[in-house]
C-alpha cells in the first residue's frame, strides 16, 4: 500500500465506494473542510477527490509535494484551481458519470477515470 493517503474533500456518495478505495490506498476524509484543513491534509496526500460543493483552492497546493492527481466528478473541474495544479505538475481528472444511474458507456468512463486516478497515486 502506498505511503501517501488519498484525501476525500467531502464524502463519496456511496459508502461501498469508500470501502473499495480503502482496500487499495490509505484514505483521509475531510467532512467539513476548511482551506486550512485541506492544505494540511494535502501535505501528506498522493491523490485527492473533490466532492461538490467543496473547492480546492490553489493556495492549498503550495505544500502538496507528494500530490500527483486531483479528481472531481459530475460537475466539471471549476472547483479546482487547474492553473495552480498544472504549475505543480499535478494531473486533474473529471469523472462525469460517477454516482449516476448505471449505463454501460457511463460506467466504463467512470472506471477508466478511477483507474487513472489510482494509477497516479500508486506510482
Amino acid at each position: 500500500m502506498p505511503a501517501h493517503p488519498v484525501v476525500l474533500i467531502g464524502r463519496m456518495y456511496h459508502p461501498e465506494a469508500e470501502e473499495r478505495l480503502r482496500a487499495a490506498v490509505p484514505v483521509e476524509i475531510l467532512e467539513s473542510p476548511t482551506p486550512e484543513a485541506i492544505a494540511r491534509a494535502l501535505r501528506r496526500a498522493g491523490g485527492a477527490f473533490v466532492r461538490y460543493p467543496n473547492k480546492l483552492p490553489g493556495a492549498a497546493l503550495a505544500g502538496a509535494e507528494h500530490l500527483r492527481v486531483i479528481s472531481t466528478s459530475g460537475r466539471g473541474t471549476d472547483a479546482i484551481d487547474i492553473a495552480a495544479a498544472s504549475a505543480r505538475g499535478i494531473a486533474v481528472v473529471n469523472n462525469p458519470a460517477f454516482g449516476t444511474v448505471y449505463k454501460p458507456e457511463a460506467d466504463r468512463r467512470s472506471w477508466h477515470s478511477l483507474l487513472q486516478f489510482l494509477e497516479e497515486v500508486l506510482r
